[in-house]
């Protein structure tokens, strides 16, 4: 892995460990499969976009060997930090990572001190689609072979992503956000 071409400033292995709700959500085998696999890093990351510094998660083959892996951009749901990329969610995308995947996942722009200021589609869509030179920089993802999937906000992000071309060969979206006007007259604000 080429960190200079990935353009990450920050890059740490994480561990899995579940809440207790993440441990009853999971059959516990499989959170324990999980939890011991060594086939896969599970990489804490930051990576740059519009000059801002962004977090999220990179999963990969620990010996990616010479296979041109497939890869998928994951668009979490969720707002400001409401949502942000956790143990759950790391075990769902190690389960599809373990199918036959490369998985980079961003955690937004608006987080922290900034998560009163999502913009839902706005600049942080810019978020999504600096994911893809980070992952054509990897010698092991195929050139041709990115996915995206997005789930709730993340299905919307899906959307403005592939509006604005994102160069994917498929998209999945996972009851993503179709109408955000009727949507803020449906969930307002807390």
């Amino acid at each position: 892995m080429r960190l200079s071409a990935l353009s990450l400033t920050h890059l740490c292995r994480r561990s899995i460990r579940l809440t207790n709700f993440g441990r009853n959500y999971f059959p516990r085998d499989l959170y324990e499969q999980a939890r011991a696999q060594t086939e896969f890093q599970v990489l804490d990351m930051q990576y740059a976009s519009d000059g801002l510094s962004v977090g999220g998660v990179l999963i990969r083959p620990k010996d990616p060997g010479s296979r041109q892996w497939p890869a998928i951009i994951y668009n979490r749901g969720g707002t400001g930090d409401f949502g942000r990329i956790d143990q759950l969610t790391i075990v769902n995308l190690y389960l599809i990572a373990k199918a036959g995947f490369v998985i980079i996942a961003s955690d937004y722009r608006f987080t922290g001190p900034t998560a009163k200021r999502d913009q839902w589609g706005g600049d942080d869509i810019d978020d999504v689609l600096n994911l893809v030179p980070a992952l054509r920089s990897l010698d092991f993802v195929g050139q041709g072979r990115l996915f995206m999937m997005g789930a709730s906000r993340g299905g919307m992000m899906t959307y403005l992503a592939l509006k604005r071309g994102v160069p994917v060969r498929a998209a999945v979206v996972i009851a993503g956000v179709s109408d955000l006007e009727a949507f803020g007259r449906y969930r307002r604000s807390s």
